[in-house]
């Protein structure tokens, strides 16, 4: 039995990037976190919460749960919701991507790519993941040129 290491691309064995937002395309990153591409798993998790609290409600107080009752639950939900660290995965230009947030800034993780670089590794709280901001020996996904600031 082989186990994944972590942050490393199991079928090709190629370590996941790691890079900042601040050293990308400004109008890039807006694209990479609210563009039509993306999943944002965060909201997605909260909403499904939301939802069920509202329906369990409506039920435990004997009223009808139907698709005028969760249509309004989700506007309420919707018109409330903050945004705050998201979890976003997306592909851009036949790149793969999630965002993390490390020390309250942004930085994606690419987890799939047709661009590499040798980077060293990052810091040990993304284990076996490259340093897009460093030159090394271990073969890392890359982010497109054109991407950078």
């Amino acid at each position: 039995m082989t186990l994944n290491k972590p942050n490393i691309d199991p079928e090709t064995g190629t370590a996941f990037g790691v890079i900042g937002a601040h050293v990308l395309d400004g109008d890039l990153v807006d694209q990479l976190i609210y563009g039509s591409q993306i999943t944002n798993h965060t909201y997605l998790l909260a909403r499904a919460n939301a939802l069920l609290k509202a329906r369990a409600a409506a039920l435990f107080a004997g009223k009808p749960w139907d698709e005028e009752a969760e249509d309004a639950a989700d506007n309420e939900f919707s018109d409330g919701y903050q945004r705050d660290e998201d979890l976003i995965t997306g592909t851009w230009d036949g790149v793969e991507y999630a965002t993390g947030w490390l020390g309250g800034a942004l930085h994606f993780f690419i987890t799939k790519s047709p661009h590499t670089k040798h980077c060293a590794h990052c810091s040990p709280c993304i284990p076996g993941a490259g340093d897009l901001h460093s030159e090394g020996d271990v073969l890392t996904y890359d982010v497109a040129p054109a991407w950078r600031a």
